[in-house]
């Protein structure tokens, strides 16, 4: 509940920009202590968005399930999206994750080695999605880049005619100066021009 009021909170101030990208993690010493069941650590998460989905849209809320249950309440404020601002399952490409994501996912956001191992992901997601009746139209597919990948505009365009709606670039700087001089460096090699010197 918790975590359904900051996302509809933060998407409410940000006019409906948020975007919601969740994980299940890979520590089972971590899961367990934060109360996760690491066995079934995606069936938990899987229950944990449904519930969030309906605390997001009903004026009055309740849901019941094996990990969540609580009676009816009211949750508000509403995420400035409808129905909600997009779920997007940061996955490896293996045929599991993939499945998730094209099932009751909104969007992909992975770490993947190459575009051509991207684009495989794409292509799987969108096949089994429309196998299962999903909507596209709406889908995310976001490249989370490591460091010192997609940092050229040739790797950017090969992302988006792979189907990439966004992609995160790798931020190595820690203090504020130096983020925004490595944006700059960046934008530049993406804009095909020198960075601006300071």
């Amino acid at each position: 509940i918790v975590t359904a009021k900051q996302v509809a909170t933060l998407d409410d101030a940000t006019g409906g920009r948020f975007l919601f990208g969740i994980g299940a993690g890979w520590n089972p010493e971590e899961c367990t202590i934060l109360g996760g069941d690491f066995a079934h650590r995606w069936t938990q998460v899987k229950e944990y968005v449904a519930a969030m989905r309906v605390l997001w849209t009903d004026d009055v809320s309740e849901y019941h399930g094996k990990y969540v249950d609580f009676p009816a309440v009211k949750c508000f404020p509403k995420p400035a999206q409808r129905p909600y601002p997009p779920v997007l399952i940061g996955a490896i490409n293996n045929p599991r994750a993939l499945k998730r994501v094209a099932e009751w996912g909104d969007g992909w956001v992975p770490v993947v080695q190459s575009v051509a191992e991207f684009a495989d992901g794409v292509n799987t997601i969108r096949d089994l999605a429309r196998k299962a009746g999903r909507d596209l139209s709406k889908f995310e597919f976001i490249p989370f880049g490591l460091v010192g990948q997609w940092q050229t505009a040739d790797e950017i365009r090969q992302l988006e005619q792979a189907g990439a709606t966004r992609v995160v670039v790798w931020l190595s700087q820690l203090d504020l100066n130096g983020i925004l001089g490595e944006m700059e460096q960046i934008a530049g090699r993406l804009m095909g021009r020198k960075a601006a010197a300071e």
